[in-house]
């Protein structure tokens, strides 16, 4: 659930950084595991299909996978803005503190409930939060 927190506030941007880069790697690890996953999944699928053609089954090649989102582009933004700052404390609203800190993006139920058929993490993750 989202609320609407109208709120700023300055932050060590050292602590800021860590904490983004930890989520970062996070973030990463799962993404490499639903994407082990999937890979692992369309070899099942096509290897399905091709043993029923083999066997002269006539079968559609229809594939109904759908692959994992990697959205580490938009820790890497936030990184890089806060590497470049010279300033010791950076100001965060409550939506960016949710981002950088809590590891509530915008996106971050999708991308959890898309990487969930391929990622234990993911799907951990998701149920945790109510999600399946």
């Amino acid at each position: 659930m989202r609320f609407h927190i109208d709120m700023s506030m300055e932050f060590p941007r050292e602590k800021v950084l860590a904490t983004l880069k930890q989520n970062r790697e996070t973030h990463s690890a799962t993404f490499q595991e639903a994407r082990e996953g999937y890979i692992n999944a369309a070899r099942d699928a096509v290897a399905s299909k091709l043993k029923d053609l083999e066997n002269g089954k006539f079968t559609g090649l229809n594939f109904r996978l759908t692959m994992p989102q990697d959205m580490t582009a938009a820790y890497d933004t936030a990184i890089s803005m806060l590497e470049l700052s010279e300033a010791q404390n950076i100001t965060l609203t409550a939506q960016t503190y949710r981002q950088f800190v809590l590891d509530e993006w915008d996106w971050m139920d999708n991308w959890l409930l898309s990487n969930a058929a391929y990622s234990k993490s993911a799907a951990d993750i998701a149920s945790a939060k109510g999600l399946m």
